[in-house]
């Protein structure tokens, strides 16, 4: 494999590992951890490092028709929970009250478009969007920093050990399970096992940051009265002390996420769809229907909201665990993989 794709493969890592925080994520992280927010994020790392290690040692690349049948579903509930995310994103910041099928279709075509292209195609596109999502968010710390208010970090031990410990474990799991996909690309090269988790552990220090800035900003208590907390500190800043409302083009950088994500997630079930059934159509076709029907009959009603943001946590255990059981014969301990 060329290094100039290793580099490419290795970006999705970013992206995978802060998939699953826009929106939710973060909101019920900092909402649970409240002041003691900065343990739970590096006990969360570590936690997530010892998923990633485990994750990383197998694949479904060459598994069964049955296996691949349970993967897709279990991959599609991944691109369902990213695409309302990002529906509920841009219904609720750039196209206030447009009909969410109409967000949700040039998306579809965007990502339809990439999956009949060859898998490096995603690569490519995420070592181009990553270098721009840095050069935002370094952009961002740097103006954010000094509207931070360091009050909001103290007390520093205001929850129970076991409260950490499952704030971390969630924390690991938003960070880890979109990793699974990885699981899906037939691509080795040295040391790939230990590089993955470097780019892992690189990811989780620019989202920690961003966490930790957020809390430093806003202070639990409003943090828990905002949907995005991380989109609400973008309007702090300001360019040159005239330049205002930039929020919406920085906020570019978690779009760019979702929609890396989203891409890879229906890669795979696209590829999975036609070693199934051999033929390319069936699986846009099922996509755009399923969508439809969610648009149109769920996102709008509050309760489907609400316990999905309750359960989001343990759909993510569900997955995470279905998946180990799943692969568990492929595992295997390498020093380069």
């Amino acid at each position: 494999m060329e290094k100039s794709n290793e580099f490419d493969y290795l970006s999705l890592t970013h992206f995978l590992s802060k998939a699953l925080f826009l929106g939710i994520g973060i909101s019920r992280i900092l909402s649970s951890a409240k002041e003691s927010t900065i343990f739970c994020l590096i006990l969360g790392t570590f936690f997530g490092v010892i998923l990633l290690y485990i994750i990383n040692n197998m694949s479904f690349y060459n598994s069964s028709k049955f296996k691949k049948i349970i993967m897709f579903i279990l991959i599609f509930i991944l691109l369902i929970i990213g695409l309302v995310e990002f529906i509920n994103l841009i219904n609720s910041i750039y196209l206030i009250d447009t009909n969410k099928f109409v967000i949700v279709l040039p998306l579809l075509l965007a990502i339809i478009y990439t999956n009949i292209q060859n898998i490096k195609v995603s690569f490519k596109i995420s070592s181009i969007l990553l270098i721009l999502c840095l050069l935002i968010l370094g952009f961002s710390y740097i103006t954010l920093i000094p509207e931070i208010r360091f009050l909001n970090y103290f007390p520093l031990f205001n929850v129970s050990f076991i409260k950490v410990l499952k704030v971390s474990f969630e924390f690991a799991l938003y960070s880890v399970v979109p990793n699974i996909l990885l699981g899906g690309i037939n691509y080795k090269f040295k040391d790939k096992n230990k590089r993955l988790i470097r780019h892992y552990l690189f990811s989780n220090l620019v989202l920690i940051i961003y966490m930790l800035i957020t809390q430093g900003i806003l202070g639990i208590d409003l943090i828990k009265l905002f949907k995005y907390p991380e989109y609400v500190i973008l309007k702090k800043i300001s360019l040159l002390d005239f330049i205002n409302n930039i929020e919406n083009l920085l906020s570019f950088s978690w779009l760019f996420t979702i929609y890396v994500y989203l891409c890879l997630c229906s890669k795979i079930l696209f590829d999975i769809s036609y070693e199934i059934t051999k033929k390319k159509w069936i699986y846009p076709i099922f996509l755009i229907i399923i969508l439809y029907f969610i648009t149109s009959y769920f996102l709008d009603n509050l309760i489907f909201l609400l316990v999905t943001y309750d359960i989001h946590w343990i759909m993510c255990l569900v997955i995470l665990i279905a998946y180990i059981l799943l692969n568990i014969n492929t595992f295997k301990l390498k020093k380069n993989k």
